[in-house]
């Protein structure tokens, strides 16, 4: 065979080699680690212990420390006091509340809320944006008022707070101070008396010691009736139904 003979044949061999390669399907192996990698480079990358922090020795859960009243041992609680002598409530992210107490009323148990004192005993109020925060008889779902030589209730107010006003309670609802006698009566502003509003921005009617509403009456004894949270009157109601 000669040497020209041998480099053709050579060259066919290569030639068919390449295209061998060339014709072979590609087999593609899944990277399955790259979605998992690329995840992990896109969480926020911080140091696990700060350098100005104690490594916890336990596993107990970390927690932001709440104030909290201290309690008797029959769950009355107590307030602090500052350098005045006087007492002062817990305030809260701006927010002030009642300490609660434990008394008898008629015989049976109540949680009251109670405002804190000053050193000579006179009430010092929470005041929110309606104006001075009644506390509460928790046990009867009912605001606590002054008690006058009579027996009756009256409107609270203090220095910051002159005019008298209706107190809200947690859920919106209005209350009217009560006479010795167990009726409602109602405040008077302009020398005209008001009616109790809530929150649902609709006026309620007081009652009597029945538990009958009745209307409001002007200078010249002319009855007006409350209007609802549409502003049209609607009707008082008996409780026989008459």
């Amino acid at each position: 065979m000669s040497q020209a003979t041998k480099k053709t044949q050579l060259h066919v061999q290569r030639k068919r080699k390449s295209e061998a390669v060339k014709s072979s399907p590609l087999i593609e192996v899944e990277d399955t680690d790259a979605e998992e990698r690329e995840a992990l480079s896109k969480l926020p990358k911080f140091d696990v212990f700060l350098s100005n922090r104690p490594r916890l020795n336990d596993q107990r859960s970390e927690f932001y420390p709440v104030p909290h009243y201290a309690q008797l041992n029959n769950g009355t609680e107590i307030y602090a006091r500052n350098a005045l002598e006087s007492e002062f409530p817990i305030n809260e992210n701006g927010v002030a509340f009642y300490a609660k107490v434990k008394m008898l009323i008629d015989g049976n148990e109540h949680s009251v809320e109670v405002p804190p004192k000053t050193k000579e005993n006179l009430p010092i109020y929470i005041h929110n944006d309606t104006g001075i925060l009644y506390p509460m008889d928790l046990t009867l779902k009912r605001p606590v008022f002054k008690k006058n030589d009579d027996g009756g209730e009256e409107y609270l107010t203090d220095s910051f707070v002159i005019t008298p006003h209706y107190p809200i309670d947690a859920d919106g609802k209005a209350h009217y101070a009560r006479e010795a006698n167990g009726d409602e009566y109602p405040i008077k502003r302009d020398n005209k008396c008001i009616y109790a509003k809530g929150k649902d921005n609709k006026e309620i009617y007081p009652r009597k010691a029945n538990l009958d509403e009745f209307a409001l009456e002007d200078e010249n004894n002319v009855p007006y009736y409350a209007k609802n949270e549409d502003e049209h009157e609607y009707y008082p109601t008996k409780i026989d139904g008459q």
